[in-house]
């Protein structure tokens, strides 16, 4: 213990990804639990243990030096964690499929949902990587751009969340309804949070990394184990959601 509070290791963001793989672990084996004791809401289980190994994973690469590299820009050096930004293009797809099993949606809605979530995340990781100029326009403007891209894909997802998948919501049971509700808002303020504190250390500059670490430590137990719990606790949600296969094509 004592060696993971020295401060070369809170600097270097060491202790986050230490606590990162443990706490991951151990929601994947009580997810893992929880869904054998069901038979229902499969689907469900499946996306909240899948939340929780991507997490193992991804933190214990990282607590072992894997999956990052310096990127310099002007004069400041940077070090990137690509390895996070693999981990969302699993995980965001994976809450979002999620919601959509509960809300009974149509495929092509959660489709388009999951598109717009991997555009959120190849965008902000291309504008975090770029250090040259573009079509003519200065780096640091190509980086703010691709950003933009970034923000306006964050608010197709929640616009869809908010709309047609709310809407398929409203048609299942009330107490599914309910649930998806309180799922969609707590997923919409944590997906928020991402762009706010890449924005403050990518591009401002003004958020120091371990910060920004621990910022995103917190935001994925929130997002992959805190919603995976809350989805596989609500036995209401996994019986009448496993009833509720989703609607085909263009339906």
């Amino acid at each position: 213990m004592a060696v993971l509070l020295q401060t070369s290791a809170i600097e270097s963001g060491q202790l986050w990804f230490l606590i990162g793989t443990v706490a991951f672990l151990a929601g994947m084996g009580a997810f893992v639990r929880v869904g054998a004791r069901t038979s229902t809401g499969r689907r469900l289980s499946v996306c909240s243990i899948g939340l929780a190994f991507a997490g193992t994973v991804t933190y214990l690469l990282l607590s072992l030096g894997y999956g990052s590299l310096p990127v310099t820009f002007g004069d400041v050096s940077r070090r990137v964690y690509w390895l996070h930004y693999l981990d969302w293009l699993v995980t965001f797809p994976l809450v979002l499929l999620a919601l959509g099993i509960i809300a009974g949606a149509s495929r092509r809605t959660v489709g388009a949902s999951i598109g717009f979530s991997i555009s959120l995340v190849v965008f902000g990781l291309t504008s975090a990587l770029t250090t040259q100029t573009l079509a003519g326009y200065d780096a640091r403007t190509v980086r703010y751009g691709l950003f933009g891209l970034s923000v306006v894909a964050l608010l197709a997802v929640i616009i869809i969340l908010v709309r047609p998948i709310s809407r398929s919501a409203a048609q299942q049971a009330t107490e599914v309804a309910l649930v998806y509700s309180m799922l969609r808002n707590v997923v919409i303020v944590l997906l928020v949070f991402y762009p706010l504190i890449w924005l403050g250390t990518q591009l401002l500059g003004v958020v120091p990394a371990v910060i920004a670490l621990a910022g995103y430590l917190l935001l994925d137990l929130l997002l992959k184990l805190g919603v995976g719990w809350l989805v596989l606790s609500n036995r209401t949600t996994l019986d009448d959601a496993s009833d509720s296969k989703p609607r085909t094509l263009g339906s």
